[in-house]
């Protein structure tokens, strides 16, 4: 019975695990599909020809519209220097600082890739944004850079929509481990980096669950996924006393239901028992009379 116990507990915590990782790996997917959707907005974008033809004004409306779709903080068309030629944030016309530091540019304009960045503060309202970006060709070579900003919040419907349990704790991180956004306390926590361990499994593992306590303090079970096209991850931590509950109820139900059948079965054999006792006293009770009787006959 111990050995069968402990079985059964050991296949029901993994598959706990294994469940609360498919939970992450859903949501992760819901993620990248929003970021696909926001590269095929850009790359649709990019295709109407006017920044071809320098006709930035048009390109500027059609942006802004884009953006509007998209839900994105602005749509930015950058030269490989860092120049900014155009803004949704800002009236055509008006003049742009040339970006000293871009990352992503500089992968965008040397992989001719789509790209995403990691979570920065920009400088201009040091606000936290991540970005992101598709290369503009023309007879061949990257010219412009085609980027989308969003807001951390522009994420938060991403979790809202999957219902999780109001104790869970899930958060988006970025390529550097840090916070994009969070069920609970997302200003609170959002650009701080996750604890070194979590950090090492992001590192590490495309996906995993493990115990760990949060950053506010709470013993969890932790469980991941890290896109293998974004490198972004979702992580959800279940508090341990939620995420034990049902593995002890399912325990606690094969304990029942084995010290039933352990006293039914020694109710049988006590049962059996008295029984065939009573069955041998009876025949030794018949084996007497009859070696009485017989002892009686041979008497003279």
């Amino acid at each position: 019975m111990a050995v069968l116990l402990f079985h059964i507990f050991r296949q029901q915590d993994e598959h706990a695990r294994t469940m609360a990782i498919a939970r992450a790996r859903t949501v992760m997917s819901v993620l990248d599909r929003e970021f696909l959707r926001t590269h095929s907005v850009l790359k649709t974008l990019g295709n109407n020809g006017l920044w071809q033809e320098r006709r930035f004004a048009e390109f500027h409306a059609e942006a802004q519209q884009s953006a509007r779709d998209l839900g994105a903080s602005s749509i930015l068309l950058l030269e490989p220097g860092g120049q900014m030629i155009l803004s949704t944030k800002r009236p055509f016309g008006t003049a742009l600082p040339t970006l000293r530091s871009a990352p992503l540019l500089a992968q965008t304009i040397s992989t001719g890739l789509p790209g995403i960045s990691s979570l920065f503060v920009n400088p201009v309202d040091r606000q936290y944004i991540f970005t992101l970006s598709v290369p503009l060709r023309q007879n061949g070579e990257v010219t412009y850079s085609l980027n989308a900003t969003y807001t951390p919040d522009a994420l938060d419907n991403i979790l809202a929509e999957q219902k999780l349990s109001k104790s869970w704790r899930a958060a988006i991180i970025d390529t550097q481990g840090k916070i994009v956004t969070r069920t609970h306390e997302a200003a609170r926590f959002t650009g701080r980096p996750v604890l070194a361990k979590l950090l090492e499994k992001l590192n590490t593992d495309n996906e995993g669950a493990y115990d760990d306590v949060t950053l506010d303090g709470i013993p969890v079970m932790t469980a991941f996924s890290r896109s293998s096209v974004s490198k972004w991850s979702v992580v959800i931590g279940i508090p341990l006393e939620e995420a034990a509950a049902p593995v002890r109820a399912f325990v606690l139900q094969a304990v029942a239901l084995l010290t039933l059948t352990l006293i039914i079965g020694m109710a049988i054999i006590w049962w059996l028992s008295a029984y065939l006792n009573k069955l041998a006293n009876a025949m030794l009770s018949e084996r007497g009379e009859a070696a009485a009787r017989d002892e009686g006959q041979l008497l003279p």
